[in-house]
């Protein structure tokens, strides 16, 4: 998990048994983002589709 410092300078990557202990001295769980839910809003047009005109 990662985490990261009370100042907001460091950020860890944190065995699962130490984040509670990082959580209890002023770190905080860094957000990520889960790469499974960023989708592309555009489709990527064959080249013949493009060059045609066809969709």
């Amino acid at each position: 998990m990662k985490m990261i410092s009370p100042d907001g300078k460091v950020s860890i990557k944190a065995h699962p048994s130490k984040v509670e202990s990082l959580l209890n001295m002023g770190w905080k769980e860094e957000a990520v983002h889960s790469q499974d839910k960023v989708k592309s809003s555009s489709k990527k047009k064959s080249k013949d589709e493009v060059e045609n005109g066809n969709t």
